[in-house]
């Protein structure tokens, strides 16, 4: 008969197996900056193509930059 540190320990790592068979594909690492009001609110506006290609380099760019703290330090 197991004790219950043994289960304790089984139960966790099936929640755990559990958890990372449901999570799905991983997205960008950084999220792209959400748009704010003002200059680029009336760019936008006027140049709706633009602002989506943009957007969809920016997206690509984060998804190309490493996740995690840098190895040099803060501000590198």
């Amino acid at each position: 008969m197991a004790s219950s540190g043994q289960r304790a320990v089984a139960l966790a790592a099936l929640v755990v197996v559990v958890l990372v068979a449901r999570a799905g594909p991983a997205g960008a690492a950084r999220q792209m900056p959400v748009e704010r009001s003002g200059d680029r609110a009336a760019f936008s506006a006027l140049y709706p193509a633009a602002t989506v290609v943009a957007a969809e380099k920016v997206e690509m760019l984060m998804a190309r930059l490493r996740a995690g703290p840098s190895k040099r330090g803060a501000g590198h």
